[in-house]
């Protein structure tokens, strides 16, 4: 912080102005108190081209100040630390948080028991299958087929990922012929 000019190098004789009339040169000392402390700088990463950074947080401590700070919570996603706390020193300290997308699980129940195991999936038991899919990631289930039948999946399955588990049941419709 300034705090004035002084006409001696200790400081002790503050200039309140230069003199009407005066010329030449004015040799003024300029007198500054350094800040106490610094600030705490987060700054954010996200896993992938869908996820929206949150502003950067700056926060000014004086030195020796406990600081506790929250991390903003995102839908779908986990940040690697839910609050920075320290305590602050006469330098800035910067930190970096990443967030992570949260994973979750399908099942399909696909009511067939000889069905060899979809590439990717994991048997649960014939016929049943999960795989673990990131949160906002496309969502893409086993082909099927079965002579004589048609199938859907149910419930609906959407484009992409929501933030819980889901569970998926083919239903077979057997195809008439006429």
């Amino acid at each position: 912080t300034f705090n004035g000019w002084y006409s001696d190098p200790e400081l002790t004789e503050k200039v309140e102005g230069i003199p009407e009339g005066r010329t030449g040169f004015v040799r003024a000392y300029a007198s500054w108190t350094p800040l106490s402390g610094g600030s705490v700088i987060i700054n954010f990463i996200g896993p992938n081209e869908n996820f929206t950074v949150p502003n950067k947080i700056e926060k000014h401590y004086a030195d020796g100040e406990r600081y506790s700070i929250d991390i903003p919570l995102i839908t779908g996603y986990t940040p690697d630390r839910e609050k920075v706390e320290g305590t602050m020193r006469t330098s800035d300290i910067v930190i970096t948080v990443t967030y992570f997308a949260n994973e979750h699980e399908i099942k399909v129940k696909t009511g067939q028991t000889d069905l060899e195991t979809p590439e990717g999936w994991t048997k649960e038991s014939d016929g049943v299958f999960s795989r673990t899919f990131s949160y906002a990631s496309e969502i893409i289930l086993p082909e099927l087929s079965r002579e004589g039948y048609t199938f859907r999946w149910s419930p609906d399955v959407p484009d992409s990922m929501p933030d819980n588990d889901l569970e998926f049941e083919a239903i077979w419709t057997e195809t008439t012929t006429g």
